[in-house]
């Protein structure tokens, strides 16, 4: 009996231990994403970010094309201003999270979020802080787990699993060389198909220095490993905040 509750002992030890090990792991993968991008001091001088971009997206077999404004205040404001090019006639679309609310214009035609629509917006919001990183070595929750090596495209890419209480878990990945972050991969949840859940994978591509920082100016989209997003990023910057009117119910 004693033998049998020795080796257990000892099981368990080497089990924390190695969890601990691997946690020691992630965060250095972490810490070694931050210093890619330009350094902790550099990404944490400003709390706002705002970029134009130009893409296409793939709904139900069309191809539509689109421009569009972003607006990021973490951990708990975003915005986009989109203008849709279907078949020649243009729509413009924008989408608001402020706090606990949230909206959407179609054509001027303002809704509140609710329900699940909410919800996976704020996951939205909630995916795109994790992959700006700084957040999962400043602030308390965050749970890292080393998910091995991969191949991403022709890159060797290293894993790292992130877990928050009331989030789905984000699972990043990093050129093994370089130390960019170059993949995320989650679950979601697609409104627009009746809620269905699938797998998402961004690719982010192409970095640039935007003063003193490394930032993407491509990214593309896959749902269950078929296209769904194109984007061409541009004009980045970052400031010390955003007037909260920015964040504002459309129309207003």
């Amino acid at each position: 009996m004693r033998r049998f509750v020795y080796g257990w002992l000892t099981l368990c030890a080497i089990a924390c231990s190695s969890a601990t090990v691997r946690a020691d792991d992630a965060k250095a993968i972490i810490e070694k994403g931050i210093a890619a991008l330009g350094g902790a001091e550099k990404l944490g001088k400003n709390k706002a970010l705002t970029w134009k971009a130009k893409g296409k997206v793939e709904v139900m077999g069309n191809t539509i094309e689109f421009t569009g404004d972003w607006f990021v205040q973490p951990p708990k404001q975003m915005k986009n201003q989109l203008e849709i090019d279907f078949n020649g006639m243009k729509t413009p679309i924008v989408s608001v999270i402020n706090g606990d609310k949230g909206w959407r214009s179609f054509a001027g035609n303002t809704m509140e979020l609710e329900g699940d629509d909410l919800a996976e917006a704020k996951e939205e919001l909630y995916a795109g802080r994790v992959s700006t990183l700084l957040a999962l070595t400043t602030e308390p929750g965050f749970k890292l787990a080393t998910l091995g090596e991969s191949k991403v495209g022709d890159k060797t890419a290293v894993g790292v699993k992130v877990s928050h209480e009331g989030h789905r878990d984000i699972s990043l990945f990093f050129d093994k060389d370089s130390g960019l972050l170059i993949k995320n991969s989650r679950r979601i949840k697609d409104i627009m198909a009746g809620g269905q859940e699938m797998d998402q994978d961004t690719f982010l591509s192409d970095y640039q220095d935007v003063d003193g920082v490394k930032r993407y100016k491509k990214m593309a989209i896959k749902r269950d490993g078929k296209d769904f997003i194109e984007l061409q990023i541009s004009e980045v910057k970052a400031l010390e905040s955003l007037p909260d009117s920015t964040f504002n119910k459309p129309g207003d």
